[in-house]
């Protein structure tokens, strides 16, 4: 946990000097080209947090669930989730390629995001009894269906946008998320 603190700590400082004027002699359109990437990476960035908050609203009203009155509200709030992932996949690719220290700041925002997701699963499987009890479980599959498609196809755009040196931690990030999706589908088909 020391060094993970370290590595964020090392991260964020390496962010802000990247981020400092690099002298008086660099072009205006050098410094035009670099605001636009980093206001794209902030996009990213809250185009993911945009996500999270849908994936935590969807875990919420799931666990509160007791009926099938409480089931056009789930779907509403799945749908906002999926459309929400969209969003971030059309933001990353109108976005110009991350530099590596922007990559290497999404860290926090993605393992953020994979602990929601996380929690978002726990509570799906926890109420596997309510899903089949209200005979939701098909719906639920073709919705996480549709999950899946819109994480992957999140996860294709935004590994082109990342630095070689960087994609293999971001394809270990998008597997994980894809794996905790593929969890409950299997958990729900077994």
């Amino acid at each position: 946990m020391k060094f993970f603190n370290y590595l964020t700590g090392f991260v964020s400082l390496a962010s802000a000097v990247a981020a400092l004027p690099s002298g008086l002699s660099s072009a205006a359109a050098d410094a035009s080209t670099s605001d636009l990437a980093k206001r794209d990476a902030i996009a990213i960035r809250q185009a993911l947090e945009a996500a999270q908050a849908k994936a935590v609203a969807l875990g919420d009203l799931f666990e509160a669930a007791t009926d099938t009155s409480d089931v056009p509200g789930i779907e509403a709030a799945g749908d906002e989730l999926v459309a929400s992932i969209n969003s971030a996949e059309d933001v990353a690719a109108a976005s110009n390629p991350l530099t590596l220290i922007e990559a290497l700041g999404f860290v926090n925002t993605v393992t953020s995001l994979q602990n929601t997701i996380d929690d978002l699963t726990t509570v799906v499987k926890a109420k596997k009894p309510f899903v089949v009890q209200v005979g939701y479980v098909d719906e639920l599959l073709t919705y996480l269906g549709e999950l899946q498609t819109a994480t992957n196809a999140f996860g294709t755009t935004i590994l082109t946008k990342v630095p070689a040196a960087a994609r293999s931690i971001a394809q270990g990030y998008i597997d994980d998320l894809n794996a905790s999706v593929a969890d409950v589908i299997t958990f729900y088909t077994s």
